[in-house]
């Protein structure tokens, strides 16, 4: 229980600390404590259809050594992440993506909540021993 505590705690500052480093601002800032969870489910329904995609793009994976499934997981999380919080998503009064080019501003969040959560991931406690 307290795993899962810590992961929820770690996804929701790094949606945070995300946002910050963009300046999207989630608007109040403690709907980032619902908002992580909800990233996390749609990461793995993505994880998941990544798996098949790869699967059925075996070749591909296997001529690019498996780096194939990470742009497809890449792209599918930008996806998802667009349609949530896009301009026309349902999610875009708590984390507009507004501007100019708001698929590249969901590309952005994509790249800088991964790596807030792998490196907050690896600071943080929380793993298992």
């Amino acid at each position: 229980m307290r795993r899962l505590f810590w992961h929820w705690f770690i996804s929701a500052l790094a949606l945070m600390c995300a946002a910050a480093a963009l300046h999207v601002n989630i608007t109040p800032w403690y709907n980032a404590i619902w908002l992580a969870p909800l990233f996390g489910l749609i990461n793995g329904l993505v994880g998941a259809l990544a798996a098949i995609i790869s699967l059925l793009a075996l070749p591909v994976t296997v001529l690019t050594l498996g780096c194939f499934g990470f742009v497809v997981s890449f792209l599918l999380n930008v996806t998802a992440i667009y349609l949530l919080c896009g301009p026309t998503g349902p999610l875009n009064h708590v984390l507009p993506l507004g501007g100019q080019y708001p698929f590249l501003q969901a590309v952005e969040l994509a790249i800088v909540l991964a790596l807030f959560s792998t490196v907050l991931n690896m600071l943080l406690p929380g793993k298992k021993r």
